[in-house]
């Protein structure tokens, strides 16, 4: 029962990983490789394999406690609910529809990091796609240690200082920092987010820390960040969007974009990694299904 394990080209990052099944996951040595291995490559990308909502349940369990989603988002086998696996469906008149550069998009997603507006984000995240669009509907990743040895200097050590405060707002329409050239929403769902925003979820984390393996990355998610903590001022706010405006530059060179397969599984850490989707044609509809993975 081995697995293969290759690179993704020649990103220093990500792995890609093939032999998976239901039967290997139950073995103590190949669950502690796959961990050892997401420490290590920040990024896994499971390929070939028969994904469905057991087995994406089975693979996110080696890596730690799943976050069980309301019964109203939950897939479903045969009928029932699976708590351990979220749907998000991104379907015309139900999504918000972005213009980028003169183009539109629906399910855009800026860089961000998932619950960072909670004070212990989640580990880590599973990924698959029930429902592949045409073209477009890639989800992009950049390395946090990539970005701190790339980032400029200067801004890197400024924003060093201080920790970033985030707040409990999805909507791309509020989007704050890093707002792209171009960028205005068309328009948003007839039907309200299933996730309302919250006033009370806010938490603010250091802009550096350290990965698993020790080394520095910055980790700051321009997407729901709502200011710099102790400057809420003008200052503040542009240091802050300096930072969300070259984290979108350097990933214009540093990122890789997945082109999903429904046989793709992908599972990030997401206390190292952003993640962001490139939006796909309003027309279509893209299925998604996550799981998350909590943070022990």
């Amino acid at each position: 029962m081995s697995i293969e394990v290759n690179s993704i080209g020649n990103y220093a990052f990500g792995a890609r990983v093939s032999g998976i099944h239901i039967a290997c996951l139950q073995i103590e040595t190949r669950r502690d490789q796959l961990r050892r291995l997401l420490a290590e490559k920040g990024l896994l990308i499971f390929q070939n394999i028969a994904a469905d909502h057991r087995l994406q349940i089975a693979l996110s369990e080696v890596f730690g406690t799943l976050k069980a989603y309301p019964p109203a988002e939950c897939g479903e086998i045969d009928g029932l609910k699976v708590p351990g696996v979220g749907e998000m469906t991104s379907a015309p008149g139900a999504t918000t529809v972005v213009e980028i550069d003169g183009k539109q998009l629906a399910g855009w997603m800026p860089w961000h990091y998932d619950q960072c507006y909670s004070e212990r984000p989640n580990a880590a995240r599973a990924l698959r796609c029930g429902r592949r669009v045409r073209s477009g509907g890639m989800t992009g990743f950049v390395d946090g240690r990539d970005l701190y040895r790339h980032f400029d200097p200067s801004l890197r050590d400024e924003v060093a200082r201080y920790d970033v405060t985030y707040g409990h707002n999805l909507s791309v329409a509020d989007l704050r920092f890093g707002i792209p050239a171009g960028f205005r929403v068309v328009r948003t769902p007839q039907k309200r987010s299933a996730i309302p925003p919250s006033t009370e979820l806010s938490a603010s984390h250091p802009s550096i820390r350290a990965c698993a393996s020790g080394e520095p990355i910055l980790h700051v998610s321009p997407w729901m960040a709502t200011g710099i903590a102790g400057r809420a001022d003008d200052e503040g706010n542009a240091l802050l969007d300096a930072v969300a405006g070259e984290i979108a530059r350097l990933a214009g060179s540093l990122a890789y974009f997945h082109q999903w397969e429904l046989s793709d599984i992908v599972i990030w850490d997401n206390l190292r990694m952003l993640h962001s989707s490139s939006g796909h044609d309003p027309s279509e509809t893209r299925i998604m299904y996550r799981s998350t993975i909590h943070t022990e």
